[in-house]
């Protein structure tokens, strides 16, 4: 979730929704200094039939390959 107050809000706000209709919701926190790889195997690791990964991500990782 890092330190933005405002994703953090947002993140609450996704969970709370989920809750409400049903959805399971598992949010997955990973340091801010992972590499690129290391993110891409991550999410393809993570095996859902939905992921919504949370923007900003760190200036080091590419938002539009992730």
């Amino acid at each position: 979730m890092g330190q933005n107050e405002a994703s953090k809000i947002y993140i609450e706000k996704k969970r709370e929704a989920c809750q409400k209709v049903g959805i399971d919701f598992e949010l997955f926190n990973f340091p801010a200094d992972i590499f690129q790889r290391d993110l891409e195997e991550k999410i393809k690791n993570i095996n859902a039939t939905g992921i919504v990964v949370q923007l900003p991500l760190p200036k080091s990782i590419n938002t539009e390959e992730i």
